[in-house]
């Protein structure tokens, strides 16, 4: 019986919940005053200081000194003395030959050359006395064979004579050949070759 009445009634107590709850947010919102939202101040004013800022001046570096040059010891007690005749014409620049690689297709090789055999460069004698010293980097061409069939100077040590022993000592080294697909093909290949005084 009691169990019936719940069942009749429990829409008219849903809807009458409802309409009590609603009617009580509206009188909250009625009665209830508003706040009032005053921007923030600061309980004590942060002072402020005015720093002039002078223009900046670049730093200044102290210029380089050359190096001075070595000079090998001449044997003989009097230095001789050479005097040259004014010469006429125009003055003759020498202009150095630019070597060119063969033109080699380039190939996105499965595998690369392999250094098998290299012996460092023959340090000059005149070089290492003059303390010459820098990094040369030389161009190559790798044969189907393995070894260099073509190199030019891609980056000068600065020294012609370093650049020179750079170049004949390439050419003695040898190589794994690149393959691409099973087939041997030629690649272009960079080598660094330090000079460096012990």
């Amino acid at each position: 019986m009691r169990a019936k009445y719940f069942e009749d009634t429990y829409p008219v107590d849903i809807r009458m919940g409802f309409l009590i709850a609603i009617l009580f947010f509206i009188l909250i919102f009625l009665f209830v005053p508003r706040p009032e939202v005053k921007p923030y101040q600061l309980k004590q004013p942060v002072p402020t200081e005015v720093v002039q800022i002078w223009p900046e001046k670049g730093v200044e570096f102290p210029p380089k000194q050359k190096r001075p040059d070595r000079l090998l010891p001449v044997e003989g007690d009097e230095a001789d003395i050479a005097t040259i005749e004014p010469t006429v014409g125009d003055e003759v620049i020498p202009v150095k030959p630019t070597t060119q690689l063969p033109i080699v297709p380039f190939y996105a090789v499965e595998k690369k050359p392999k250094l098998i055999h290299s012996f460092p460069p023959k340090y000059p004698e005149v070089a290492r006395q003059l303390g010459m010293e820098g990094l040369c980097v030389v161009e190559v061409i790798i044969g189907t064979d393995g070894r260099v069939r073509a190199a030019k100077i891609a980056r000068s040590s600065g020294y012609e004579i370093l650049d020179q022993a750079a170049l004949e000592a390439v050419y003695g080294y040898r190589f794994s050949p690149a393959q691409q697909r099973d087939k041997l093909v030629e690649v272009r290949m960079f080598i660094p070759i330090r000079f460096q005084l012990q």
